[in-house]
């Protein structure tokens, strides 16, 4: 890992950043090949490494999908969240019922069996959107949130608008939003 101090050092500052309370977003662009995966991963692999005890900071990585053929609806960020469904993480059971069923209509598992389920569609995005801050805030109780989303200009169309909300929203909340794209 040679030439990149400079920058990892700025990822590590903006984590620092949003540990702290002060939520930061960080657009990582360059052609293809040039090492964003790389930076990206010595990041989380230093965090991993320095983060102990009750304040470490959650890492959640997702892809974006070269699709040819349509789009699947928040690809990146499902593939973020879905450890959080196998480990069964603490704070989906803090999610309030409504929340969980907004979220259920994107994340498989999730979905309450002893509730009916919900008519609307899960492009009902103002309602789906406020469930994912939700669910932001519940992780963000107990760690920082770092939220790694590459490759973002394979990236759907509602990836992006939750991106651009995410990015208008957060004020406090302690997290790092990291998102790759191809310059080229």
């Amino acid at each position: 890992f040679v030439g990149r101090v400079g920058e990892l050092a700025e990822l590590e500052l903006a984590v620092r950043e949003a540990s702290a309370g002060r939520p930061t977003l960080v657009l990582l662009g360059g052609d293809s090949g040039v090492g964003k995966t790389r930076l990206v991963g010595e990041l989380e692999q230093r965090l991993s490494v320095a983060d102990h005890g009750a304040d470490a900071s959650l890492i959640l990585r997702g892809d974006g999908v070269e699709q040819a053929d349509g789009e699947l609806p928040y690809a990146p960020l499902l593939s973020a969240l879905r450890p959080l469904l196998r480990e069964r993480h603490p704070a989906l059971q803090d999610l309030s019922p409504g929340g969980r069923q907004q979220l259920a209509t994107i994340l498989p598992g999730l979905e309450d069996p002893d509730r009916p389920a919900d008519t609307r569609s899960a492009s009902d995005q103002v309602r789906l959107f406020e469930a994912l801050l939700e669910l932001i805030d519940c992780l963000t109780s107990s760690a920082p949130l770092i939220l790694i989303l590459e490759d973002m200009h394979w990236a759907d169309r509602s990836t992006r608008a939750f991106t651009a909300f995410l990015g208008r929203t957060l004020r406090q909340e302690r997290v790092c939003l990291i998102l790759t794209y191809r310059a080229d």
